[in-house]
């Protein structure tokens, strides 16, 4: 029974950070920096799905930086794990957006949340199963 309580937890809590590769969703204004060279940040106003989120990150991405400056943006991306010599977290930008605009997701892109609800359920529906049925 313990077994089943360790996995469950797992598949709750670490299925996101292991197979789904830690993506993150954050609101915020982009800025332009000079310090240490010009680069530009996302300054925070939503932190989205970040478990520990900072008031700025840089933005490592190849977009088009200076038209989103001073604007409101949703940015798509993973963490940057490396060394950097702004000293800040850094961002790995995949998609940015305006906040009005509407991104409806595939069935390809969801995919990995299906995969892990019906993981779930399914040991959820076994332990009760376990539990109730099979004495």
């Amino acid at each position: 029974m313990k077994r089943f309580w360790w996995l469950f937890f797992f598949l709750l809590f670490g299925f996101n950070s292991l197979v789904l590769g830690e993506e993150v969703v954050v609101k915020g204004i982009v800025v332009e920096s000079d310090l240490e060279g010009k680069h530009y940040e996302l300054k925070v106003t939503d932190s989205g799905n970040l478990s520990k989120p900072e008031p700025y990150y840089v933005l490592y991405g190849e977009h088009n930086w200076q038209s989103y400056v001073g604007k409101e943006v949703v940015v798509e991306g993973t963490i940057f794990e490396g060394y950097s010599i702004y000293m800040k977290p850094g961002l790995k930008v995949t998609a940015v957006s305006l906040p009005g605009e509407k991104g409806n997701r595939t069935f390809k892109e969801n995919l990995p949340y299906y995969v892990g609800l019906v993981l779930v359920a399914g040991l959820f529906g076994y332990y009760i199963f376990l539990r109730y049925f099979k004495k």
